[in-house]
């Protein structure tokens, strides 16, 4: 009887503990755009600007590198790419310059869009997708498409485009390939990260029989030649049609990759999508970018502010840069809107009485596109556990955020309003860095554990007087 009241003692001990203690945290970050204005108006003969690629440089200057209209070169080429800069945060503009064009009869010939820059070992290294010459002229349509790369030790150029063995010449070769001929979309729209001496390259696959996804793949730094040491790593991101391609940045603050993109693209129900990941490799729907009033319907092709590495810094005044319109026909604005970023840290407790109303209350916002309007649940967020506890904020958001975009593009107080609350904001980040990787304390642990601790010593000190009862019982007088 005794040894079955010390096992009882034992597992009640041992739930109080496994209780009281808390698991991992769990994270959300949440973006927020504020008032922002068109850095670009499209026109019957300029038609777009779309697919930015953003860097933020030392000085705090802007590089962008857009997807524009192809020029008559005596050849067919659909889409350039062309460049920009800015000294003044963004509400001034270099003129456009066009930078990248397909090679005549080469397999680029016919298009280079969707940019996709990193710098690093001193060169500018722009990724871009190309349907294929020889599957166009078989099927005549845009399908067929990989992945090719160009570099310069400029951002304006010239580049030279990675020929298979090396760079420069006159035959281009694409570094992400799909099989051809085809029939299927292919492979394109890329984006990078550059981390510990390691190209993450992140590209979209669109295959008739896979379906819609990103994937990725990494190579060598510090190899000159890195796109021929390309190491494919799987599927980053399952994405649904109406999702467009993902800009993936890496954020130092919080050790976590982010993937940002547009979803149902081209209509007014437009949204942003956001995912986090540790690994670069595997993500997660676990961040949420506010969908209010200061995004613009019908958007698509999106770009989010990094520096020239990849990664972004809470620091900087960053701001994604996205073209609006309908899909057809391709008349399209761009636009440029500044974001702040907030990172909260909760902890699942495993005790339900322990819930903390204002903990999930933090992981949902007012209603907007993307969002449930009976739950105000964003629909690109995962519903928050019933139990969450000990919630720990990092705040970086502008103080002031307008209800709604101007209509007036050149209008410039609202935006500098959000930019400088982004920057005094900013400065407050770092106190919070020790929070946002550890686990909530619970108060209540300590004292369950001195009640059962006191509950063990109580039972046995009974369990002993009983059986010393016992045997004096049982000794003849």
């Amino acid at each position: 009887m005794a040894k079955k009241i010390m096992t009882a003692l034992g597992i009640v001990l041992a739930l109080a503990l496994f209780m009281a203690l808390p698991v991992s945290a769990a994270s959300t970050l949440t973006i927020t755009p504020s008032a922002g204005r068109n850095i670009f108006t499209g026109t019957g003969s300029d038609q777009y600007r779309y697919g930015s690629s953003i860097i933020i440089n030392d000085d705090r200057s802007i590089d962008v590198w857009f997807a524009a209209p192809g020029s008559a070169q005596g050849f067919s080429c659909w889409d350039s790419v062309r460049y920009r800069r800015s000294t003044d945060g963004g509400k001034t503009w270099t003129a456009d310059k066009k930078v990248l064009e397909g090679t005549r009869n080469a397999d680029d010939q016919y298009s280079t869009c969707d940019p996709g820059v990193v710098k690093f070992g001193g060169y500018y290294y722009i990724g871009y997708t190309s349907v294929v010459k020889s599957n166009y002229d078989a099927y005549h349509n845009e399908t067929g498409n990989q992945v090719y790369i160009a570099r310069s030790q400029n951002p304006d150029g010239p580049y030279e485009k990675w020929n298979g063995n090396g760079w420069g010449g006159n035959s281009p070769k694409a570094f992400i390939t799909y099989p051809i001929p085809t029939t299927s979309w292919g492979s394109g729209e890329p984006g990078f990260v550059v981390k510990d001496g390691t190209v993450y390259i992140y590209y979209t696959v669109n295959d008739a029989t896979e379906g819609l996804m990103t994937k990725v793949a990494t190579a060598p730094a510090t190899d000159a030649n890195w796109p021929g040491k390309v190491t494919q790593r799987g599927t980053a991101l399952r994405r649904v049609p109406g999702d467009d391609s993902a800009d993936v940045k890496y954020i130092d603050d919080y050790n976590k990759f982010i993937a940002v993109y547009t979803s149902k693209r081209w209509t007014e129900d437009s949204y942003i999508s956001t995912y986090l990941s540790d690994d670069g490799i595997h993500f997660s729907e676990i961040a949420y970018f506010e969908n209010n009033a200061n995004l613009q319907k019908r958007l698509h092709n999106m770009g989010i502010s990094g520096r020239a590495d990849g990664h972004l810094r809470l620091s900087d005044s960053n701001f994604v840069i996205y073209a609006y319109g309908p899909g057809s026909p391709t008349i399209w604005n761009t636009y440029f809107t500044p974001v702040s970023f907030r990172y909260n840290t909760t902890t699942v407790s495993r005790n339900p009485g322990t819930s903390d109303p204002e903990s999930s209350a933090a992981k949902t916002s007012s209603v907007s596109p993307g969002q449930n309007p009976a739950s105000s649940t964003p629909a690109n967020q995962n519903s928050a556990s019933p139990a969450l506890s000990g919630q720990v904020t990092s705040d970086t958001s502008a103080e002031g955020d307008s209800a709604g975009a101007p209509t007036d593009t050149e209008d410039t107080d609202s935006l500098e309003t959000a930019e400088s609350g982004a920057d005094e904001s900013a400065a407050d980040e770092s106190g919070g860095s020790a929070d946002r990787d550890g686990k909530t304390a619970n108060f209540l642990l300590p004292l369950i554990i001195i009640a059962a601790l006191i509950l063990a010593a109580g039972s046995v000190t009974a369990v002993l007087l009983i059986r010393r009862s016992k045997k004096l019982k049982e000794t003849p007088e």
